[in-house]
């Protein structure tokens, strides 16, 4: 079965610069990984989101509260779990990469990764040609967590039929070219249980423009009022880089 994790990283810690650190993660560290035979024959997807602020010329609006002290978005995917699991003890990896791992947990994060193991649904698509995963590509990240009288199932739902309303909407399908629920794992077993009393879904949306997509918010906020705990959810504007 197919394995994909996210992976939120916070900071810079005092004394270092936000976008050294994030060169550090997107550059440095990712072309590092790629040294390891294993890594390299494991990954599907390997994928980097720079999360922007202000101070990247990025004033735009959000769906939910900005979370501009997120570094970077990582995702990981590969074909099967166990091929994920025997990867973390090759040893090429533990001597390699783990100890950088280590050093920005360390020097460069604030506070110590979210690992978010998700199931992936890509539920919009138009680019057909592929060009949803290029380089550069801005993309909005929504991290969602239902509100406390909506079950698991009930709040699946109403995310597939917010879905089909947005892909229904010409407004929407002018600025978003791509749509993809990450609809978070939890309990026994998965990666890290825990990650599922933060957030249900994560959602990622590839766009033109931030501003074009944030003039659907209000109507989007109003139908979410029904099912999402908007104080518990946060989003980020991104920008792409495509390691795999």
């Amino acid at each position: 079965m197919t394995f994909k994790d996210i992976l939120v990283t916070r900071g810079p810690r005092p004394g270092v610069g936000r976008r050294d650190g994030q060169d550090y993660v997107i550059e440095k560290h990712s072309a590092l990984a790629m040294t390891v035979p294993a890594i390299r024959d494991l990954f599907t997807g390997y994928v980097m989101y720079r999360v922007l602020t202000a101070a990247d010329g990025v004033d735009a609006d959000a769906l939910h509260r900005r979370a501009d002290d997120l570094l970077v978005v990582v995702e990981h995917s590969c074909d099967d779990r166990a091929g994920f699991e025997a990867t973390l003890e090759d040893a090429e990896y533990l001597a390699t990469v783990r100890p950088d791992e280590i050093y920005m947990s360390t020097e460069i994060f604030s506070v110590p990764p979210t690992v978010y193991e998700v199931a992936e649904e890509t539920v919009l698509d138009d680019a057909g040609d592929g060009a949803s995963g290029d380089d550069g590509d801005l993309v909005v990240i929504d991290f969602l967590r239902r509100r406390p009288d909506v079950d698991a199932a009930g709040f699946r739902a109403a995310l597939a039929a917010e879905a089909e309303w947005l892909g229904a909407d010409a407004d929407y399908r002018a600025v978003a070219r791509r749509r993809v629920h990450n609809l978070v794992q939890g309990g026994e077993g998965s990666l890290n249980p825990g990650a599922a009393d933060l957030h249900d879904a994560i959602v990622a949306t590839t766009v033109t423009d931030f501003t074009g997509l944030a003039a659907l918010y209000d109507r989007l906020r109003a139908r979410q009022a029904e099912y999402v705990d908007a104080d518990s959810s946060f989003s980020a504007l991104t920008r792409r880089k495509v390691v795999v």
